[in-house]
């Protein structure tokens, strides 16, 4: 069984990358963590329209950032595939830019793979009122069966 493993780097993460080998364990499955960097806000612009900065060094600096959390993304990768070396479970890792849910929807899309798993992090009333949860969404997109980890 093919599993796509979405992974933010909070505390929730942990718990669904265990309960994902755990699962691959139990049937033969393989596993690919996907961590996507959301650069949206990195678009609205807000500094430079100020004047402090011009747009160019504005979207110079944006580039630097988004680079650094790739390279941190990467980095959280490498560190839960190292944690669970020992399972057995053969484990890939993508990192991609772009907004999570979408990210992860057309990954798994693409892929073909045969479940999602991704964590729910309690996000407030009022943010799931307005921008609904990464869970949610990937649930409402997914071509595939989805199981949220809490």
């Amino acid at each position: 069984m093919k599993m796509l493993v979405g992974i933010i780097g909070d505390k929730v993460s942990q718990k669904v990358a265990e309960k994902a080998v755990e699962l691959a364990k139990r049937c033969d499955g393989e596993i690919t963590f996907i961590s996507v960097v959301d650069d949206s806000d990195s678009k609205s612009g807000m500094p430079y329209s100020f004047g402090t900065i011009t747009k160019e060094e504005f979207i110079r600096s944006q580039e630097i950032i988004v680079k650094g959390m790739i390279e941190q993304s990467d980095k959280m990768l490498d560190s839960i595939i190292d944690s669970f070396k020992s399972s057995g479970v053969k484990m890939n890792k993508i990192v991609t830019r772009g907004v999570s849910y979408e990210e992860i929807v057309e990954t798994a899309e693409k892929g073909d793979y045969e479940l999602i798993i991704v964590g729910h992090t309690g996000t407030s009333l009022l943010r799931r009122v307005f921008l609904g949860s990464v869970a949610k969404r990937v649930i409402e997109g997914a071509h595939c069966t989805v199981m949220v980890v809490k």
